[in-house]
């Protein structure tokens, strides 16, 4: 876990991919950075009043080609789950995600455990539809984990524990993902987010307010590229590490008995 949010760290502060902007931009940073900031203004048609975001993060000092930007301005719909599922709950149906579903160690749902429904034709069922490229973050409880959907469901829904966020196109979606679930990045924010003394969890304009580090889009897609080689690596040391544990435990596990059969001794 340390390893990956290391690594996540390097990828939301630029530290992961400044080799790879030094060999690609160079000199034409600057000239790089103005086409950022248009390509901001249009990611950012909805105008919104700036003045009520929270602040950027000031310890956080960005490369000369990264611009900020706020996820008020990145997600055009957001929306949390209905209550009242559980008495469509069935053995079979359109797939029902809960925060069970969201990790906070991945971007992908774990789908190891899931609840169907037989969900009713109405108004409220179709606002909290998932679609494939949809942001799901678990907003109580254990907040904060978030999951991009990257499957085509038949039907899938979401209960009231769970928001669903959807982001405007030119961002890569598994760049933003990584950000939000970065300590570094999203969950530093929302951790200090202010908070009353009937605010335990997050609320749909605390998914609206968090800023993001806006690279390239070559650059993001660079990030993320490196993020799942890395995370592929990680992934098979820890095979390779639970494999070798089930070489040393197994024998160890014998030993005792032996010596007190004398076998250790013959």
């Amino acid at each position: 876990k340390r390893f990956r949010q290391s690594v996540l760290a390097a990828a939301c502060s630029g530290k992961l991919t400044a080799d790879w902007r030094s060999q690609n931009y160079g000199a034409n940073a600057r000239p790089l950075k103005d086409e950022l900031i248009r390509r901001h203004h249009e990611l950012t048609k909805n105008r919104l009043d700036e003045s009520k975001f929270a602040p950027k993060p000031e310890d956080v000092n960005l490369p000369n080609e990264w611009v900020w930007i706020n996820t008020g301005q990145v997600f055009h719909f957001v929306t949390s789950g209905s209550r009242g599922w559980a008495k469509y709950y069935s053995d079979s149906g359109a797939t029902f995600l809960r925060v069970g579903n969201l990790d906070h160690d991945s971007i992908r749902l774990d789908l190891s455990s899931i609840q169907f429904v037989n969900a009713p034709d109405t108004a409220e069922a179709k606002r909290t539809r998932i679609s494939r490229g949809d942001f799901l973050i678990s907003i109580t409880a254990d907040v904060g984990m978030t999951a991009l959907v990257d499957i085509e469901f038949e039907a899938a829904f979401m209960n009231q524990h769970v928001a669903l966020a959807r982001a405007v196109d030119g961002i890569d979606k598994e760049f933003l993902a990584y950000f939000l679930t970065s300590d570094a990045g999203g969950q530093v924010q929302s951790r200090n987010l202010p908070r009353g003394a009937t605010k335990v969890g997050l609320g749909l304009d605390d998914i609206k307010n968090v800023w993001v580090p806006l690279p390239s889009l070559n650059d993001q897609h660079e990030i993320v590229r490196r993020l799942e080689d890395l995370f592929t690596f990680d992934d098979q040391i820890v095979e390779r590490y639970k494999k070798a544990r089930s070489y040393t435990d197994t024998p160890n596990k014998s030993i005792p008995a032996k010596a007190f059969r004398e076998h250790l001794v013959p």
